[in-house]
């Protein structure tokens, strides 16, 4: 009794010789992230500006709003970083958003958003554990052991599933963290345009877990940019009919043919669908979808119109398609009966809300800015109660400028159609609109 008494007190003292061992190392990383923190801002006089977004904030004006702020004299040294990644969707951002204020511990963020969102894609989230063992560094440690011997092996993967949609309940916060991981690895190859590594990583996102859309529409996309068009479609069109319930997927493959001038032949593709498919909703929200982006509202309305019937006919029973309450059927519904650069997508809204309370709530100040061409109008009601968000709108002033030199003096391209990716003239003309926001509402008096 004695010695099993002494082997159990061993034990403890082991795993509590690990447990703080542990949590020094963590101690000392943070002091070392301290340190980083520190050589980026420099003297205490610099003010970090952390700009958010996709292809329209990747290297596009934040360089300019750095040099512009510090042309003027507020007070302070200014450093603006730019963490704008191409291809990014509001999802993406929000999930980053954590690692980037631990990297930069910016005092300022600035956010232009939304325009890469899928209307109507499903959000998951993670719920945050509470039990006390696992956030032991210890348990921790062990879980991380774990899941590298699983995934050595290929076990662990998403078997059996009769549904293509990504549900909160489906995934583990484990299995989330590792289709982001690759997912973010598979991006990087693809915008580095190594699309041998890119095509791999997604195969074996694709491998590990099957009901994940990110894997297929990102080795499509990854087809298409080497100029493979024909395996492309040939293997959106596969995907399109194995995974019919799977929303990110048609909305992904509607823009894809929308932007080669395909949209004709996909929809001889959903006539195809629909008579295979006609109780799933999904497919006539796809197709609603295309009509929506093509501006022809009346057939996406009778189209969205029939995939709410057939859901609501079908909630509660097994295969119910899409997640869909009333509230969001409604906001579809009233988003389709204007013009769509009025309106945000549910992914949108909520991703946009989610990032405004976690950056509020750490004391950083929110800039949220409208892209060139639009009304700031439409962002103000997103993101109500708005108490504390530095509002920046670009309509105006480059409605003038275009009315007065043409578009191409400030866009390189219109793939928004109302706007586009800024020439060097453009971004300059944004980083200006920043900074007398910034001069008038933050730092006036200096």
């Amino acid at each position: 009794m004695k010695k099993a008494g002494l082997v159990l007190l061993g034990i403890l003292l082991s795993v509590a010789v690990l447990e703080v061992g542990l949590r020094g190392t963590a101690y000392v990383i943070l002091k070392v992230k301290d340190y980083r923190n520190r050589i980026i801002r420099g003297d205490e006089n610099k003010y970090i500006i952390l700009c958010l977004g996709e292809s329209t904030t990747d290297r596009q004006y934040p360089k300019y709003l750095e040099q512009e702020l510090n042309s003027r004299d507020m007070g302070v040294k200014f450093k603006v970083i730019d963490e704008g990644k191409a291809g990014y969707q509001t999802n993406h951002i929000l999930m980053n958003l954590e690692a980037n204020i631990e990297k930069y511990s910016p005092d300022m963020i600035i956010t232009m958003m939304g325009v890469n969102d899928s209307n109507d894609e499903i959000v998951f989230e993670i719920v945050e554990d509470k039990n006390v063992i696992k956030n032991l560094k210890l348990y921790k440690l062990f879980k991380l052991l774990g899941l590298h011997i699983k995934s050595t092996l290929s076990i662990g993967r998403y078997e059996g599933r009769e549904k293509a949609i990504l549900k909160k309940q489906d995934l583990t916060e484990s299995e989330y963290e590792n289709i982001k991981r690759l997912m973010d690895l598979g991006n990087k190859y693809k915008e580095e345009k190594e699309y041998l590594k890119a095509e791999k990583i997604y195969k074996e996102v694709i491998s590990r877990h099957p009901c994940c859309e990110w894997g297929y529409v990102g080795l499509g996309y990854t087809y298409k940019d080497q100029g493979r068009f024909e395996e492309a479609e040939e293997y959106f069109l596969k995907i399109l009919k194995q995974y019919s319930d799977n929303f990110l997927l048609y909305t992904a493959i509607n823009n894809y043919y929308f932007g080669e001038n395909k949209e004709k032949e996909l929809e001889k593709e959903y006539d195809d669908l629909i008579k295979n498919n006609p109780d799933n909703p999904s497919v006539y929200f796809g197709l609603a979808h295309l009509y929506q982006i093509l501006d022809i509202y009346e057939k996406a309305k009778k189209f969205y119109k029939k995939g709410i019937e057939i859901h609501r006919s079908l909630s509660g029973k097994e295969h119910s398609g899409l997640e869909l309450n009333s509230a969001e059927i409604d906001l579809v519904l009233k988003r389709i009966q204007g013009k769509r650069v009025a309106y945000y997508s549910l992914t949108t809204g909520y991703n946009y809300n989610r990032l405004k309370n976690a950056v509020l709530s750490k004391g950083i100040k929110l800039v949220s800015m409208q892209y060139p061409m639009r009304s700031i109008e439409p962002l103000k009601k997103l993101l109500k109660p708005s108490n504390g968000i530095i509002f920046v709108e670009n309509k105006e002033s480059f409605e003038n400028a275009v009315n007065r030199e043409g578009s191409e003096i400030y866009f390189d391209d219109m793939f928004a159609k109302d706007f586009g990716h800024c020439t060097v003239k453009g971004n300059k003309l944004i980083a200006k609109n920043i900074a007398d926001v910034l001069e008038k509402e933050v730092f006036k008096g200096h």
